[in-house]
């Protein structure tokens, strides 16, 4: 290999030019490095240098791309592509966009994304064009245009893969919020839970099931058919339940009732705080892990 080559593929310039060259160390660690100076085999020093984890200040926020759906759809159908955003820094994040490229083509320019407290999330939503089948590269880059000033600016994008099939789209509820919300009084009906279809057909009449205490209590909440990107709000009246903090979980299509694009995101659990005399639910947590049961 002629010395031009060398230097080219180690990043140099062959002409002499001084060039700063920029390492990411995935781990913690003591790593050598090696400087050679004249000719790739000249001799040249050997050193140590230490690369530490980087944490972002607590002062700051840090937006992120969590996930993107769906994973599958069905080819010549249009999509809705639904991009979960969270801000995992120590700060509240001001507004910003967020840009969707399918294919390297920008599909969304701009969604608008709103502020968003320190370790809270939302989702925004771009509208994808029916495509063919195949594998398909669905890119979101949150806070495109360097609107918020973050902690980490290096980890605001997302790259998946979408695969579209030949064959028909399925339906995918995916449960966006669950509360308990409040009713109009102690006896009525209140929103529980919000589902939405992601997926790219129709889904069928199901029932969600939301548990308390890990199966202690819990009541079946009929869901009406849903077309492909609709949303509804399931409401239900909860038992009784003692004063103090409780586990709260919700499944969707809890009996199966149809096939969907994938099971994941069919639930969600969160933290209810329950006072009396009324008891009545004052706070809600959400929680990163729930166990579905059945």
């Amino acid at each position: 290999m002629a010395r031009e080559e060398a230097l080219w593929e180690k990043g140099a310039d062959p002409t002499g030019a001084p060039a700063a060259l920029a390492y990411t160390a995935t781990v913690t660690a003591n790593y050598a490095l090696a400087v050679f100076v004249d000719d790739v085999t000249a001799a040249g020093g050997q050193y140590t240098v230490r690369y530490e984890e980087y944490t972002v200040p607590a002062d700051q926020p840090d937006l992120v791309v969590t996930g993107m759906e769906p994973l599958t759809a069905g080819a010549g159908s249009p999509v809705t592509a639904v991009i979960h955003v969270a801000n995992q820094g120590g700060a509240a994040s001001s507004a910003c966009v967020t840009r969707v490229t399918l294919d390297y083509a920008v599909t969304c320019a701009g969604v608008p994304t709103p502020a968003i407290a320190a370790g809270g999330s939302v989702q925004v939503t771009c509208s994808l064009p029916a495509m063919v089948a195949g594998d398909h590269d669905l890119y979101a880059f949150v806070d495109y245009g360097d609107a918020v000033a973050e902690g980490d600016e290096t980890n605001n994008a997302r790259l998946q893969t979408l695969a579209v099939s030949s064959s028909p789209s399925l339906p995918d509820l995916d449960i966006l919020d669950m509360g308990p919300g409040r009713g109009g009084g102690q006896s009525d009906d209140r929103d529980l839970v919000k589902v939405a279809n992601i997926g790219g057909a129709p889904a069928d009449t199901s029932t969600v099931r939301y548990d308390l205490d890990f199966g202690d209590l819990y009541v079946y909440l009929p869901t009406p058919q849903l077309n492909a990107g609709q949303t509804v709000t399931v409401k239900g009246l909860l038992p009784g339940i003692a004063e103090g903090e409780h586990h709260a979980e919700a499944v969707a299509n809890t009996f199966g009732s149809f096939t969907e694009v994938t099971w994941a995101n069919n639930g969600m659990g969160i933290t209810v705080t329950a006072t009396g005399p009324n008891l009545i639910v004052e706070s809600v947590t959400r929680n990163s892990s729930w166990t579905p049961i059945l």
